[in-house]
């Protein structure tokens, strides 16, 4: 058995003058919306600041007793780590520990990733060019180093309509309406 979609009342209007009140209370209803959203965020703010205010010391206490415990481990790490041979310490109240982290690339300041790709393809040369062939095997590992994001470019093809018509699976879409309501921007007033 299908579902049945519910049909809503569509108010169609029969004149210019019955066309203007729908749109006057468009903008009305609109701007009624607009200002139910302000007021939900300044209500989410005004119910949110109380517990922000309450957290805010709890969290610097936090941070200070984490630097603290962080400040007299590392001091005292032989110790505590039977000689480094654990790296975490179960303690009555907490395990505290030293963990390594996974390596993680960083580009240096101020250069970009077209720097770092210029670069990669500066080492690429040196490598291909490299007496040591060993060291001229390393050029295709450096070559995954950079990503080629291969998909088509949209604008390029709506610069070339023409061309860009010819390419199986492409249609250019142009001349297209939609429809729209740009309620005039009276001023804002009380929900109702």
């Amino acid at each position: 058995m299908s579902a049945r979609k519910k049909v809503v009342a569509t108010a169609t209007p029969q004149s210019w003058a019955e066309a203007n009140a729908l749109l006057e209370e468009y903008s009305r209803t609109s701007n009624d919306l607009v200002i139910i959203a302000a007021e939900l965020d300044a209500a989410v703010a005004a119910a949110r600041k109380p517990f922000d205010e309450r957290a805010a010391p709890l969290q610097a206490r936090l941070e200070e007793i984490f630097n603290g415990v962080e400040i007299w481990a590392t001091a005292n790490r032989a110790t505590i780590t039977d000689a480094n041979k654990t790296k975490t310490v179960k303690m009555a109240a907490a395990a505290i520990g030293w963990r390594t982290c996974p390596p993680s690339v960083e580009f240096k300041r101020p250069l970009k990733g077209i720097d770092i790709v210029k670069n990669i393809f500066a080492l690429m040369k040196a490598l291909s060019q490299d007496k040591d062939k060993e060291r001229r095997r390393l050029v295709a590992a450096a070559r995954g180093f950079i990503r080629y994001a291969m998909e088509p470019n949209k604008k390029a093809m709506l610069d070339n309509q023409n061309l860009a018509g010819e390419i199986a699976g492409v249609k250019i879409i142009t001349g297209v309406e939609e429809f729209f309501i740009d309620p005039t921007q009276a001023e804002l007033t009380e929900a109702k």
